[in-house]
């Protein structure tokens, strides 16, 4: 009798111990998240809350879509015991920019926006989801431009053969100088700070950029040699990489003019011409895209390489969100983020998930979720804990919180138990109900998404005139001279009807042109909605 005791005890100390505490985090933008091993989404920081009380945050969650299967937004669990944690709760940062290593272990956090700060934080931290460790890297050296550079909205790529990490662009927040020096053209730049914020410049990584975030690295920042280097700066990018080329594409974003010779204010980046940087031969090139229908521009936007290693997924209706890819399920999850529809803002903390077995079909999942949940901070999800025992498992009388506090004989715990266990179960079955009826009343329209509507109003782009949406990208600065540069970004030889590609150099033969990557014929990008309307 007492062996069976002291055998149900352990049993029930067991599965209390394995009890798992779920959290809803609060709603939140510009997060860093990442799809690590084994199916666990990682999410960091962010703008959390509503505009209004909004405020910079430093928790680390995890979601786990192995073991979740719906309800995304009320099962993430907290990280409160990583290694290190210091170096990034003392200083909370968003707008950062987030890559994976190859082995899908180590998760990438470099600049964002710190707020106010009376210090030198790390700018690019590692996080080691074996070990739960924080580690810092060496903090990048511009050379006169300054090594504690507060870079932002940078777009940032893993380039696996290199075990290293490619990152352009952004933008600098706190600028120590109203310059900044270009050490591959050798000139300075003095037109780099904004006009309605004069403490910030246009300038983040204005060239091509590399970090080694090995340990024993002698040189983790480098500048590789390139050709053909832009002479704009951009900022709010997103960048793909794509394995059979070689080559980074850089999508939308908005793009400035950094010098003194033409002022161009900040304008949209196409997205019918593209910037490609080959990381093997460190050529900066144009990739032209065609089709029925041309994504509108946009910002903070994402765009994730789908698995057959061809097609690009550009999701609509949020931005400053995150999408990660499931390569085993074939899905992308979109993560937190923001809407703007009709002067109303939306942000959220749901999570959609997206099939895209098909790249020509690709459809919202259904997971059951309240796509309208706003928590203001992470609370724990009601009645709603994992169990790995298959056995109900004991709780109190005051929480329906498996895993708290034991008191009273083994045969009340029992007894708690099982009535515990059917209390939650009803609980359980009394809330998807409920959202059922939600998902039926607010769910419907975001997921059976009208693309073409969505395309029509809402660009997550900065408002363009009218009269300018022609000719915003037909008459480009080029800064390096003193004059209007009459040369089209790109040159097209029309008596041939062939469109080519090339980006306008100093002192370059203007007759030197750069085959495009497919052109017209490039399967590269593919928007979901084209394949419906052949239907």
């Amino acid at each position: 009798m007492r062996t069976c005791t002291y055998t149900i005890a352990f049993a029930l100390s067991t599965a209390l111990a394995s009890a798992q505490t779920y959290v809803t985090p609060s709603p939140r933008r510009s997060a860093s998240c990442a799809m690590m091993d084994a199916g666990k989404i990682h999410c960091f920081g962010g703008q959390a809350g509503a505009s209004t009380t909004s405020r910079i945050d430093t928790s680390l969650y995890t979601l786990d879509t192995t073991k979740v299967q719906s309800d995304y937004a009320t099962h993430w669990e907290e990280i409160t015991d990583s290694i290190n944690a210091e170096i990034f709760t003392t200083y909370p940062r968003t707008r950062a920019s987030v890559a994976v290593t190859s082995d899908k272990k180590n998760m990438l956090i470099t600049g964002g926006m710190f707020g106010a700060i009376d210090a030198n934080p790390a700018r690019s931290l590692v996080y080691n989801m074996d070990t739960k460790s924080w580690r810092a890297l060496p903090n990048f050296d511009d050379g006169v431009n300054g090594n504690d550079r507060q870079i932002y909205a940078e777009a940032t790529s893993w380039v696996p053969d290199q075990t290293r990490v490619y990152i352009f662009g952004g933008a600098q927040a706190k600028a120590a100088h109203r310059w900044y020096y270009d050490t591959v053209l050798n000139r300075n730049l003095t037109n780099v700070i904004y006009a309605k914020d004069n403490s910030s410049s246009k300038i983040g990584y204005y060239r091509m950029t590399t970090l080694d975030v090995t340990t024993d690295a002698t040189t983790p920042w480098q500048i590789p040699p390139q050709q053909n280097p832009p002479v704009l700066s951009y900022y709010l990018q997103t960048s793909v990489y794509h394995p059979t080329s070689k080559k980074i594409f850089f999508i939308g974003g908005l793009v400035n003019n950094a010098t003194t010779e033409e002022v161009v204010n900040t304008r949209n980046v196409s997205m019918s011409e593209i910037m490609t940087f080959d990381t093997v031969t460190g050529a900066w090139g144009t990739q032209l895209f065609t089709g029925d229908v041309i994504p509108s521009p946009r910002k903070s936007h994402t765009a994730t390489l789908l698995p057959s290693g061809q097609d690009i997924l550009i999701p609509p209706s949020r931005t400053e969100h995150s999408a990660v890819l499931d390569e085993s399920k074939k899905i992308v999850y979109i993560l937190f983020g923001y809407q703007e529809l009709r002067s109303l803002a939306n942000t959220f903390n749901t999570v959609l998930a997206i099939n895209v077995t098909d790249p020509r079909r690709v459809n919202f999942i259904d997971t059951s979720q309240n796509l309208f949940t706003a928590a203001e901070k992470p609370t724990p999800a009601t009645g709603d804990k994992e169990i790995a025992s298959q056995t109900p498992n004991p709780s109190n009388d005051k929480s329906s919180t498996v895993g708290g506090a034991v008191g009273g004989s083994l045969g009340g715990l029992l007894v708690i138990g099982i009535v515990a266990f059917f209390i939650w179960r009803k609980k359980r079955a009394d809330k998807k109900k409920r959202l059922a009826k939600q998902r039926q009343e607010e769910e419907a329209e975001q997921l059976s998404v009208d693309w073409d509507a969505i395309e029509g109003g809402f660009t997550e782009s900065c408002p363009v005139p009218t009269d300018e949406k022609d000719q915003q990208y037909s008459k480009p600065f080029d800064p390096s001279g003193l004059s209007e540069n009459k040369q089209p970004l790109v040159m097209r030889d029309e008596p041939s009807g062939t469109t080519l590609a090339s980006l306008p150099v100093p002192d370059a033969n203007a007759n030197e042109v750069l085959i495009p990557d497919g052109g017209a014929c490039s399967e590269l990008m593919t928007k979901p909605d084209l394949p419906s309307r052949q239907q």
